[in-house]
């Protein structure tokens, strides 16, 4: 079934959502909403419950992706490998803004171009010639919150100016829930170094 399709998981005579929406934090829920986009960190669910492990990512490298695809048809947390085996679990993120939030990068497999964007432009922030995606995920990982690592905040005077740039729209999405001041305080948390200096490199093309 397409990935735009989510099953639930049935408990009784209860619908359960299945746990793989990704909020800005990288925290992972079972809510009912889907997402814009789908990505994964591996494999990091039980294809027979359909559950989490308690483990939150299997590796470093943590993808975007588009939810259609050619002709690619999955089962969310089902066992998508050859052999019946559990294949890498599919997660969903509200928009792409909250998949850079939270730590992914744009997949070179559906998202090539993006992909290489992202990667030229880290290239350009770090002053590395020749830039490779594991180079990005290494640094990222130690940046992520829900990998267990430090936080490091940014001040908000040096993200970027562009008016769609992903920490203004992400102040818009918060600036509903959780005020101004708080929105300030939680965006400087999440915030992540090497993303806001990729989005700073190269032109905005909004």
């Amino acid at each position: 079934m397409p990935l735009a399709l989510q099953p639930r998981c049935v408990s009784g005579e209860k619908t359960m959502p299945l746990q793989n929406r990704v909020d800005p934090f990288g925290t992972i829920h079972a809510v009912p909403d889907r997402g814009m986009f789908t990505g994964n960190r591996g494999i990091i669910h039980d294809p027979e419950t359909k559950t989490l492990k308690k483990k939150r990512w299997a590796l470093p490298a943590w993808i975007i992706c588009v939810r259609q695809f050619r002709d690619v048809r999955r089962e969310p947390m089902g066992r998508n490998r050859k052999g019946g085996k559990a294949g890498w679990t599919e997660l969903f993120f509200l928009d792409e803004v909250t998949a850079l939030a939270a730590g992914h990068r744009p997949c070179f497999f559906c998202q090539r171009e993006r992909a290489r964007d992202f990667v030229g432009r880290f290239g350009d922030a770090f002053g590395i010639a020749e830039p490779r995606a594991p180079m990005v995920d290494k640094r990222l990982h130690k940046e992520r919150l829900a990998s267990g690592g430090g936080r490091q905040g940014l001040l908000l005077k040096t993200l970027p100016a562009c008016r769609t740039a992903p920490w203004l729209r992400m102040v818009a999405l918060f600036m509903p829930c959780v005020g101004a001041r708080r929105c300030a305080g939680r965006l400087r948390d999440m915030a992540h170094p090497q993303i806001s200096a990729c989005s700073k490199a190269g032109r905005c093309r909004c």
